[in-house]
């Protein structure tokens, strides 16, 4: 796939997203109050964080690996 295809593909993705979960979070934030929203997403915002850190931290640990055979096999 061209990478202009591709990087279109994934900004149509973003902005799809994107619109979808403003509107369900207005559709939520209309069914339980703002309040609840405010609580249900602050602990969505530290659920990703934390997923990210976890990403963050097994890939630094997986090329600590990769780089630690390469100079085992060097």
């Amino acid at each position: 796939m061209n990478l202009k295809v591709k990087a279109a593909a994934i900004v149509a993705g973003i902005t799809v997203g994107t619109v979808a979960g403003i509107r369900a979070i207005h559709a939520f934030a209309t069914y339980i109050g703002s309040e609840n929203t405010l609580k249900v997403l602050g602990f969505g915002v530290l659920a990703f964080l934390f997923y990210q850190l976890y990403t963050l931290v097994l890939e630094h640990l997986e090329r600590k690996e990769r780089l630690k055979e390469m100079l085992d096999r060097g």
